[in-house]
């Protein structure tokens, strides 16, 4: 197939993604904890890796998008977490100040290690969908009871109702 083969797999590419979408599901009260974040004041962004012509079928399907201030997916900046560039398309384009602002993620090769490179506070949330070969989270460094100063910390699990809670006594 060459006429319209870059229309056809597009089309391919999304009715996968949609006969597979079931099997998407958010963290246990993930959308309450946004919610409560957002009533904070806090300002949200998700920053993923993630293909956009699978990702904005799962977005609406989850309900995120009500959540977030915007969604920024690697496949439209060609370049990709850990990789600065990305980071700094968040930043720059809203005007964030990376003094301020947190960043939450399940993988501390990618998401970590690269807000970290950005110069944003961390949050690794060791869960069950982090890589394997990655170590459990420090206890030491849970939100709430970790070292004055500390702009890395750590989670173990996915209650994100715990985690709401502890981001605002950050």
């Amino acid at each position: 197939i060459t006429e319209n083969a870059a229309a056809l797999g597009i089309q391919a590419a999304q009715l996968f993604r949609i006969s597979s979408i079931d099997y998407v599901k958010l963290y246990p009260h993930a959308l309450e904890a946004l919610a409560m974040l957002r009533k904070k004041g806090y300002r949200l962004w998700l920053l993923s890796n993630a293909q956009r012509i699978f990702t904005a079928y799962e977005l609406r399907h989850l309900g995120l998008g009500e959540q977030l201030d915007g969604i920024f997916i690697s496949s439209d900046y060609r370049c990709r977490k850990p990789d600065i560039r990305f980071f700094r398309a968040l930043l720059e384009g809203q005007g964030l100040d990376p003094e301020t602002c947190l960043m939450i993620g399940n993988d501390l090769e990618t998401d970590i290690a690269g807000a970290k490179n950005a110069g944003l506070a961390t949050l690794y949330m060791h869960t069950g969908l982090t890589p394997p070969s990655q170590r459990k989270a420090d206890p030491a460094r849970m939100p709430g009871s970790a070292s004055d100063g500390c702009r890395h910390f750590e989670f173990e699990g996915d209650d994100w109702q715990t985690l709401g809670s502890l981001i605002c006594q950050i």
